[in-house]
Parts: C-alpha cells; sequence; structure tokens
C-alpha cells in the first residue's frame, strides 16, 4: 500500500500538467442482384396516394383508391405496398412522395428481394423551405404479421434504432434537391420487410419527400447479432423515441442509475434505471436544450435558450432557476456545453465565446473568459496567442515534453507494485475487449477522423484494447491504435507475448478474436483461452457441427497451398483440412509454405435461454472444465465490460482535456492508473454487514471522488478506507444500463479557448 501510495504521488505531479402479411400470389423472385421499389411511378396519374379526406371533399383532386396498393401488391404489379400512414402523401408532378406527417410513421410493406446482403440506398429530395430542425429517421424491420396499425409500428420504432436519420433542410438555392442515402441490410428470400419513414422531431409537422428505393446484392446473408434493442419501458413517446442532439445525462445518486432527458418544448424527463420507470416529469422553460451537467450532491444543471440555468435535485425531486448569468450587458447567445468543477463551481460556455463561473452556493456569476477581450491579443504567424496569456503556449510546451510513453511507464510500475493476484483453480482470470474513445474531430489526421455524411457532425476515434484481471478488478495492459488502423487480434497477440504473468492464465474475450492466429499465440504462450465464436462464420465455417448442445474436440491441418492434391484430400477428409489464403494472417504458417500446421481445440454448445445460444472455444481441458463451468466462467467476463462504463464515466475516458492525439494518450494512461488505484483502495475496505434484504459493497463513484480529495491533500491516508467505508450502496442483481452515443465536444481549459 505504502508503494501505491507514492506512485500515485508520482502521478499526481504528471497531472498537474494534464488538466404481417397480405401473401402475394405470385411467388417472390429468386434472389437478385438489383431491385427497385418505385413509389411514384405506379401512381403518377394521381394527386395523391393517401389521404384522409373523402374523393367529394378533395374536389378534382384525385387520390389512389383505398386499399388499391394492396391490391396491387397482391397481384404482383408492385413489388411494395402502403401499409400505414398518419397524415397525407401527396404525388409532386410525378416524381416524388411529398410525406405530411405528425409525430407518427407512414410504412411501406415490401417484398424481399432475395436472399443476401443488399445495399440500400433510400432517394429522396430536400426542400429549402423546411424547417432546419426537422428530420426523418428510415428504418427497415421483419414484417411479422398480416397487418400494423400506426400504434404498432411506433412501439417497434421504439424498440429498435434507425441506422438512418436525414435533414429535410435543403442549404442550396434549389428548391428540392435530389438526395440519396444508403445503408447494408440483409433480406430473406420469401419473406416481408416493413419500409418505415419517422418523424423522429417533436414538431407537429414534418414534410418528407420520398422517390424510390434501389438495392444492390453485395454479399452473402448476413443478419445483425441483435436486431432488436431491449427496451422495457413504454411511457412517453416524445421522449423516448428520438430527440435533437442527444443533450441527456446519466448519473448516480444514493445508489440509483438516473437518466435525466431534456427534449425541445421546455420538457425533462427523469428515470430510474434500476426499475425503469419514469419518475418525474418537469417544465424547465429551456425551449432548446444545449448544455447539462450534475453535481457531486447529484443536483443537475440545465442550459439552453436564455441566459439562466434550471437545476433539479434528485435527491428532493425540486426545481429551482438560477439567476440570470448575463456579465456586465454582455451579448451572451445561448448557454451550451457545461461542467460541473472540482471546486464546486459550474463553468458554462456560451455560443458568443464567453466563458463564464457560476457559484451555485451565492447564486452569482463570474466571467473567466470575455470573447470582446480577444481584439486586445496579438498573434504571431504560429497563431500563438502572445503578451497577456502567453502562459498557454508554455504550459503546453511543458506538456510537450512528457512523452505518452511516460505514462504507459508508470501505468505499468504502479500496477506491476500494488497486483497481488487471485486466482481460480490456480489460474489467473483475465479478460479481454476493446473499446472506441471519441474525441474532437480532427481533419489532419484521417486515421481518426470520420468526416459526417447526410448531415451528421465528423467525429475522431482512438480505440482501447485493455487486458483485465477479473478477479483484480484491475487493468493490466492497454494498447491505444488509431480508429482506421485499429486491428484488436493484433493488439491482443501484442500484449500477451509482451505479458510478464508468471501464473496459468484462462483469457476470456467475446466475437471477433476467435482467428487461428490468436488462438496459438495464446496456446504457444502456455495460457487457455475461453473465446466466444460467431454462429454464422469465422472458425465454424467448413466445420460439421451437431444440433442442440454438444462438447465437440476439433482437429484441423492448417495449410497455404490449394493443389489438386489437397483438395483431394478435403475431398478425402471433410472438414480436416483448412485452406488459409494470403490475406488471412498466420504468423507460424508463412505464404508459400508446403507443410501442414496441426490445431486443435473444443467447440461447445449450450443454451442460455428459451430461444438462444452460445458457442465457445476453447483449449481448457474436459474433464476439469466441463460445459457448465465453461458457462460459469464466460460470465465472469462481463466485468470487464462494467469497468469500462467506471472508466468512462465515473474516471471519466469519455471526455478528454486535449485535442492531440499524443496528448490524449497521455489522458488515458493517467485515466487507467487513476481507476487501478481506486479499485485497489476500495479492495481493502471491509463491509460490514447491514441488515436487510441485501448485500452491501463499496460505491465506486464515491470512492473515485474519495480518493481523488486524498490526491490533492485533502483527505489523509488513514482517513481514505473510513470514508469509502461509510459509502455504500446495495447489490441488485439483474440491474441493466443502456447508454447512447453523443456527440463529443471539446471539453478543453480555459487556456485553449483561442
Amino acid at each position: 500500500m505504502e508503494k501505491a501510495y507514492k506512485y500515485l504521488k508520482i502521478l499526481l505531479l504528471v497531472l498537474c500538467l494534464l488538466q404481417g402479411v397480405f401473401v402475394p400470389s405470385i411467388a417472390t423472385a429468386a434472389t437478385a442482384t438489383s431491385a427497385t421499389y418505385d413509389f411514384v411511378k405506379p401512381y403518377k396519374s394521381y394527386s395523391y396516394l393517401s389521404h384522409w379526406k373523402s374523393d367529394e371533399a378533395l374536389g378534382n383532386s384525385k387520390k389512389v383508391p383505398n386499399g388499391q396498393t394492396a391490391i396491387d401488391y397482391a397481384s404482383g404489379k408492385n413489388n411494395w405496398m402502403l401499409e400505414t400512414c398518419s397524415g397525407y402523401i401527396s404525388i409532386m408532378s410525378g416524381t416524388r412522395l411529398a410525406i405530411n406527417m405528425g409525430k407518427a410513421c407512414t410504412v411501406f410493406r415490401i417484398q424481399s428481394p432475395g436472399t443476401g446482403n443488399y445495399e440500400v440506398t433510400i432517394n429522396y429530395c430536400a426542400y429549402n423551405a423546411s424547417n432546419a430542425n426537422t428530420a426523418v429517421e428510415y428504418l427497415i424491420l421483419p414484417a411479422e404479421k398480416s397487418s400494423y396499425t400506426q400504434e404498432e409500428v411506433l412501439d417497434l420504432v421504439s424498440q429498435n434504432r434507425a441506422p438512418l436519420r436525414v435533414s429535410c433542410k435543403n442549404e442550396s438555392t434549389a428548391t428540392f434537391k435530389d438526395m440519396s442515402v444508403s445503408m447494408e441490410y440483409s433480406f430473406q428470400e420469401g419473406e416481408e420487410y416493413l419500409f418505415i419513414v419517422y418523424n423522429g422531431n417533436v414538431s407537429d409537422t414534418i414534410v418528407s419527400y420520398l422517390r424510390n428505393l434501389s438495392m444492390k446484392w453485395i454479399g452473402e446473408y448476413n443478419p445483425p447479432e441483435s436486431e432488436k434493442v431491449a427496451q422495457p419501458v413504454t411511457v412517453l413517446e416524445e421522449a423516448l423515441h428520438r430527440w435533437e442532439d442527444d443533450y441527456s445525462i446519466v448519473t448516480e445518486v444514493n445508489g440509483y442509475d438516473y437518466f435525466a432527458l431534456p427534449i425541445y418544448g421546455g420538457k425533462m424527463y427523469i428515470f430510474n434505471l434500476d426499475t425503469w420507470q419514469l419518475i418525474d416529469e418537469v417544465n424547465t422553460g429551456i425551449d432548446v436544450p444545449r448544455g447539462i451537467t450534475v453535481d457531486d450532491n447529484g443536483v443537475i444543471y440545465l442550459g439552453g435558450t436564455g441566459y439562466s440555468l434550471f437545476t433539479y435535485d434528485l435527491n428532493t425531486n425540486k426545481t429551482g432557476i438560477t439567476s440570470r448569468l448575463n456579465i456586465n450587458s454582455v451579448s451572451m447567445g445561448s448557454l451550451y456545453d457545461m461542467t460541473y468543477g472540482e471546486d464546486g463551481n459550474v463553468y458554462v460556455g456560451t455560443d458568443k465565446g464567453h466563458v463564464i463561473q457560476y457559484n451555485p452556493i451565492t447564486d452569482t456569476p463570474t466571467a473567466v473568459f470575455l470573447n470582446d477581450a480577444l481584439k486586445d491579443y496579438k498573434f504571431d504567424g504560429d497563431k500563438k496567442i502572445q503578451g497577456t496569456v502567453g502562459y498557454v503556449s508554455a504550459l503546453v510546451q511543458q506538456r510537450s515534453k512528457i512523452l505518452p510513453e511516460a505514462l504507459e511507464h508508470l501505468f505499468h510500475k504502479f500496477t506491476d507494485c500494488c497486483h497481488r493476484p487471485k486466482l481460480y483453480k490456480g489460474y489467473r482470470l483475465l479478460a479481454v475487449d476493446g473499446s472506441d474513445l471519441q474525441f474532437t474531430p480532427d481533419p489532419n489526421d484521417p486515421l481518426c477522423y470520420f468526416p459526417g455524411v447526410n448531415g451528421q457532425k465528423p467525429y475522431s476515434f482512438l480505440h482501447l484494447n485493455a487486458l483485465y484481471d477479473l478477479n483484480s478488478n484491475l487493468y493490466l495492459d492497454a494498447v491505444i491504435q488509431k480508429r482506421r488502423a485499429a486491428n484488436e487480434n493484433a493488439a491482443l497477440v501484442n500484449m500477451v507475448e509482451r505479458s510478464r504473468i508468471s501464473e496459468p492464465v484462462i483469457l476470456t474475450a467475446d466475437r471477433g478474436y476467435e482467428s487461428y492466429n490468436t488462438l496459438e499465440h495464446i496456446a504457444r504462450r502456455g495460457w487457455k483461452y475461453l473465446i466466444r465464436l460467431r454462429e454464422s462464420r469465422g472458425i465454424l465455417t467448413g466445420i460439421s457441427l451437431p444440433d442442440g448442445d454438444f462438447d465437440i474436440t476439433v482437429h484441423l491441418l492448417l495449410t497455404r497451398k490449394q493443389n489438386k492434391s489437397v483438395k483431394e484430400l478435403q475431398k478425402q477428409y471433410p472438414g480436416k483440412y483448412r485452406f488459409l489464403p494470403t490475406n488471412v494472417n498466420f504468423d507460424y504458417l508463412p505464404i508459400g509454405a508446403e507443410e501442414f500446421y496441426p490445431i486443435s481445440f473444443r467447440i461447445v454448445r449450450f443454451k442460455i435461454s428459451e430461444d438462444s445460444t452460445e458457442t465457445l472455444i476453447t483449449n481448457l481441458d474436459r474433464d476439469t472444465f466441463p460445459a457448465d463451468e465453461l458457462k460459469y466462467l464466460y460470465h465472469l467476463r462481463w466485468g470487464i465490460e462494467t469497468s469500462f462504463r467506471q472508466l468512462k464515466y465515473t474516471i471519466g475516458l469519455s471526455l478528454f482535456q486535449s485535442k492531440k492525439v499524443e496528448y490524449i494518450t497521455q489522458e488515458i494512461y493517467a485515466r487507467l492508473t487513476m481507476y487501478n488505484f481506486c479499485e485497489l483502495i476500495t479492495s481493502h475496505v471491509a463491509i460490514q454487514k447491514k441488515r436487510g434484504k441485501h448485500v452491501y459493497q463499496t460505491n465506486f463513484t464515491a470512492a473515485v471522488h474519495i480518493c481523488k480529495q486524498f490526491l490533492r491533500g485533502f483527505v489523509s491516508p488513514p482517513k481514505v478506507e473510513d470514508l469509502i467505508k461509510a459509502h455504500v450502496v446495495p447489490i441488485r442483481p439483474g440491474r441493466s444500463t443502456t447508454r447512447r452515443a453523443k456527440d463529443i465536444k471539446f471539453n478543453g481549459f480555459f487556456y485553449r479557448i483561442a
């Protein structure tokens, strides 16, 4: 423990510099390489595809007779029909549909183009008179019923995330602008699907202009692993459907997880994520939310249009409005990004470039930075601020002297000196996984940068590969890669090869890590592996497997040759020989090698629910580790998923204080070290048994805060464990929290404003 404190003091010095179905009367066509679904041409002589008004009320404006699209679909005349709609659908100039709807869906039932994976292109129009905030979402779902009501479709939408969201706004001078957007989707021949156009905005009316769908076959049938997102809560359509810009927050108060969701129109919904219940609905007075944060006491601060902050106390459910954050009659603009500072103040940025400090105790704002002051600053050729803020350059220069490798070395030294491994049947239980880390878009780094398409904002990613001890709850190693160059298997091999672990190891991993090269590297290291397999491709391809549950041993001979003799052997011994093409990496069988390479492993399949199974690959002994034991061991892998959540949202790895990759790398290793320190401290805290139905554990969020206070010198070492012991929470099995990704904005220090 003394060494732990010593290394953390060193880290502190470094951190000071880091801040169904209408069945067609004709058979569905065989798998096609392409297909088109034209929603306009069959009915271009009409004025409306659908309308709630009667023919008499519409006068000379003709509409397609009710049910006509279903008749034409059933007869084989069209490959689509109108399933349900809200509002009305105009046919404009015989070239496009104008879909007028409120907070609802327009749904087309379509025939499958065939079996396979298709590139689906949605051809639509944008209009320059549309509301800039309006947008629609497109999604395709299997039609499992013969018919759907509007309510049933909306329920499906609430359970499935739309892969595409487009703006109806056309910024060009042209009245209508032809646009297109694409996605991939896997279809099965003979099946029917729903093509849904959904108004994901809370406005009352939206117009979407649709022309047609076109599909192009791009590969074999490859459905997603999970086509639906579980949604146990079905209240408040406007809240649970999509919301603009995703200004929301998840926090923990008194052992419960809460989700605060502000939406356009001046409302905010509060959900308890442990019970999946809506606990409050409040009026914020902020019509357009633009920033949100929460303090250590569970008080939420919300800003946006206007100069005031709205507050909500999760402990008491009380609301409030702060004083107006205007400074000396300076034009503030809307309140945008906010953060709760470690000094107890709330820091707010505005769209005018100002930074304001708000003191919740005194209810007073103070100007930290006023953008108007920039006129007094001078910039040199390198665009560095000179004069009164010259310290900025100096600070950045000092930080540039710290190599990312130094923080990586400190991370390893700290972990090595503090780690006393806990064993399971004589084995270290490790898990490996990867996670994307989003940061401020940097177009100058093409290996990280992803440009925005179809109105989306650009973004940049680093990929964190981590090796985690499931029993000790510590990160042992990490490899950071630029997202476009990321290779999780290569990162794992690197961590396995350089590991200095002396004890036997069982390494668990999710799907995607089951390459022959990775398996053999692990086995040659003397480790055991337990990895989940993909059911439809990968290693299982070409292997004949029994139905139902099984536990079998597979022996393969890998080869780089594909000559006549090898093909004869493959015919004679099906499933025995496996050809490795040149694009498959296998370090122990180079390209052009003549020999065969033997490899063996177990494949185990078991049920995890009534309608789902799990398939694992392992080199563990069957007698010592039967199938039930493997099921238990793989379940333990969830510990790394939980740790990623704590690392991102409690330690702060989801928000970086830097823009450059080298500086972000510093922060990643610093936060990994901080995570390990907090876990190490909490592991030494003895929890006294309390009366009641629950077993208690340390509150990791509170423990992190206490450890931060220790590092700042506010808490002495003897008091650290006592304070952590005073903050415990009950263990409630079966809890599940789903987080949604959001745009990441730069969270830098004030010296980076210029």
